[in-house]
């Protein structure tokens, strides 16, 4: 009976968002989870570019870890996040790719490596790491493939903002991993290409359990169109 009810409930409440939504048609929000080191260099563009094409919708936007966006989605606390994208089907959820995005080792000048002219996951099991936080899509991938050359990465510090990243770099605290999307010309830090290129799938995640108001689905829309061009 219990779950019965709460179907009857679940139904209820996807007539009351549409009839909401079709009633505030002509404007709309739209509420974004996003991982910080995508978010510092991609939301700027998303931002001007989106309330550009729909200025009636406001867009606004929470920083966090992967693995939060996907949490804050299933509490429908977010409407559409953009993570880097899981290699395995989530239930109630729909995932699309946007782009790929390489990732590459980064060293201090005074680390030997920055003079290497490839290194491999088995050449850093020496080195301490600076990561993503816990719940990073990737920091598992960086943690998983050291465990695969066998051993596990010494984390001495973790951090959600790239510039403290590339700062403890500098210092020559550890060495760490950035996407490309988020590095710039900087003469304090260096980069190093891996032997076997390691890169992400970002993408779009959203619940396709429930009613997907009109304003989620034009950016939705937009995202898709724009990162085919």
């Amino acid at each position: 009976m219990r779950e019965k009810v709460e179907k009857l409930l679940g139904i209820a409440d996807e007539i009351y968002r549409e009839m909401t939504d079709f009633n505030h048609s002509k404007f709309g929000s739209v509420r974004l989870g996003i991982p910080v080191q995508i978010g510092n260099y991609l939301f700027p563009r998303i931002l001007s570019e989106f309330t550009t094409s729909y200025p009636q919708i406001n867009l606004s936007a929470l920083e966090t870890v992967s693995g939060e966006v996907i949490e804050l989605l299933d509490r429908e606390e977010i409407d559409v996040g953009i993570i880097v994208l899981l290699d395995r089907d989530m239930p109630n959820m729909q995932m699309q790719p946007l782009f790929k995005e390489e990732v590459f080792l980064c060293v201090s000048e005074k680390n030997p490596l920055r003079h290497r002219s490839g290194v491999s996951f088995a050449d850093l099991k020496d080195e301490n790491f600076i990561m993503r936080m816990p719940g990073s899509k990737q920091r598992e991938i960086i943690v998983e493939e050291c465990q695969k050359h066998g051993f596990t990465p010494k984390i001495v510090f973790s951090s959600s903002q790239v510039q403290t990243i590339k700062s403890l770099v500098a210092r020559d605290i550890g060495i760490s991993f950035l996407m490309e999307i988020s590095l710039t010309e900087d003469s304090s830090t260096y980069t190093v290409p891996m032997v076997d290129s390691l890169s992400l799938n970002i993408g779009l995640i959203w619940k396709d359990d429930r009613y997907i108001s009109k304003s989620t689905q034009k950016f939705i829309d937009y995202m898709l169109s724009s990162f085919k061009k």
